[in-house]
């Protein structure tokens, strides 16, 4: 179904599929990262913005195959899976992922996996609406994989696709604090060190920043300054 009722009703429900609690993007299949999707898309898809958004960096074949596995921080039983805004962007050259299938397990991030949803998209009329996965079957997991097929209007044989979200509503296990948030890092423009004590967590980045924060599950909610100019980051 689609309608923005439920849609509205259902964002009262905690989405146990975003990044804000504790869905953790872990691998991209080899097929889409050749096709040139990124971590960065896995976290698009999690990220709570219902928006589309391109989903590769490079044109697919018309039956390309993206799948993106992700952990939970405690088992979760889904009751509900959904995508939202399945809209067409005006391009001959890209369309909308067509089949999505969601896989969970409570084995190991490559092995175990059962269907729990799925649905053939078609797209919406309007902003706001909803395409409900029809739920297979209602069994307690810590991974899930992402699986998206096609596209919805393929006019060439190779093709930008997009998507938007997956939601997931459920219920979900008490999350155990984790306590690895102490180290250094660096990555691509960042550099970061943090001494975890607890729940709390202090620390630096970029040479000039400092932070504080607190960790729920496996999520560290941080507020930093810019020793400089007192600019603070979320």
């Amino acid at each position: 179904g689609t309608s923005p009722l439920h849609a509205q009703a259902a964002q009262e429900r905690t989405d146990y599929l975003t990044f804000a609690q504790g869905a953790i993007p872990l691998s991209v299949s080899a097929a889409a990262t050749a096709a040139g999707v990124t971590m960065d898309k896995a976290l698009s898809s999690v990220d709570g913005n219902h928006s589309g958004f391109t989903l590769s960096l490079k044109m697919q074949r018309a039956d390309g195959e993206i799948e993106i596995t992700y952990a939970l921080p405690a088992l979760t039983t889904f009751d509900r899976l959904a995508v939202p805004n399945v809209l067409e962007t005006p391009s001959p050259g890209t369309t909308f992922s067509r089949v999505v299938e969601v896989y969970g397990s409570r084995t190991s991030a490559t092995e175990g996996f059962t269907l729990l949803g799925s649905a053939t998209l078609t797209t919406h009329a309007r902003r706001g609406q909803v395409t409900e996965l029809e739920i297979k079957t209602r069994t307690p997991v810590r991974w899930v994989k992402l699986r998206l097929v096609g596209g919805i209007d393929v006019q060439r044989e190779q093709m930008f696709y997009e998507f938007s979200e997956i939601i997931g509503n459920g219920t979900q296990e008490p999350v155990d604090l984790v306590t690895h948030f102490t180290g250094a890092w660096q990555g691509r423009g960042v550099q970061i060190g943090l001494r975890q004590s607890g729940a709390a967590v202090s620390g630096c980045y970029d040479g000039l920043g400092v932070l504080n924060g607190t960790v729920t599950g496996n999520i560290l909610r941080a507020t930093g300054a810019e020793s400089r100019t007192g600019v603070k980051s979320l």
